[in-house]
């Protein structure tokens, strides 16, 4: 068994994880356009500090609701774009657009 403190070790003496503003960008679109319904998403963030404050405006398929297709896209973001990037997101702020 490995100890807390060897663990955290370890960690440190692998570097640290850098992630850039637009390959985050890219990865809040795509994890995004995952949720059902979304037809394309366009993100911008703002980094302060150790956190990031995202904005997403998304357009959804003719039809769809348009409160639960904002509320997967936010889940959708705050579960595995923020798990993926290792970093957290939020506040989170959805537009939702109809398409035709």
């Amino acid at each position: 068994m490995v100890a807390a403190t060897e663990v955290a070790r370890e960690v440190d003496q692998r570097g640290r994880l850098e992630v850039r503003t637009r390959g985050l960008t890219h990865l809040v679109e795509s994890s995004a356009r995952e949720v059902p319904g979304v037809r394309s998403a366009e993100a911008s963030l703002t980094v302060q500090g150790s956190r990031a404050r995202v904005a997403v405006r998304v357009r959804v398929a003719y039809g769809r609701d348009l409160d639960e297709a904002a509320r997967g896209v936010r889940m959708a973001l705050l579960d595995r774009a923020a798990g993926l990037a290792g970093i957290p997101l939020g506040p989170v702020d959805v537009t939702v657009e109809v398409v035709v």
